[in-house]
């Protein structure tokens, strides 16, 4: 397949395919590379690559996360919420991340049920986490009372 111009439609076959071809290089070096989004015109296309190595049990050290660690406290968020889950409009997801760039929504994170990524509120985020912290305590004790 010979490509005359750059498009929407073959430059996500290019992305798919320069991710694979990538493949043994992420192996040889033990490194996690990603293939981003492209900026392209009919005669030329660049994507963005992005490469982090990968640290103790198999994490990627994205500069998301390295973000989160570094820069969660200015944030007003706790550090020890990154890979743990939250419950947050009643969908649960597990903080991967921050992008400093977002002002209104910082933190990233990824739904448990398919995967994909999401970027959240940091106060939404921290009352989400502050919820999961508190024991379950029964207010009222008939509750459980049988009639």
């Amino acid at each position: 397949m010979n490509i005359k111009e750059f498009d929407r439609q073959n430059l996500p076959l290019l992305r798919t395919s320069m991710q694979a071809a990538l493949a043994p290089i992420e192996a040889q070096f033990g490194i996690k590379i990603h293939v981003g989004n492209a900026s392209f015109s009919a005669d030329n296309a660049k994507f963005k690559v992005d490469l982090s190595t990968i640290g103790d049990g198999g994490v990627v050290n994205s500069r998301e996360r390295s973000s989160f660690e570094a820069l969660a406290e200015l944030y007003d968020l706790d550090p020890k919420m990154l890979d743990q889950s939250i419950l947050y409009g009643g969908t649960e997801y597990v903080v991967t991340g921050l992008n400093t760039r977002r002002s209104k929504y910082p933190v990233i994170a990824r739904r448990v049920r398919d995967g994909k990524s999401f970027c959240l509120p940091g106060d939404g985020v921290k009352t989400a986490w502050a919820k999961k912290q508190q024991p379950f305590v029964i207010n009222n004790p008939n509750v459980f009372a049988k009639a």
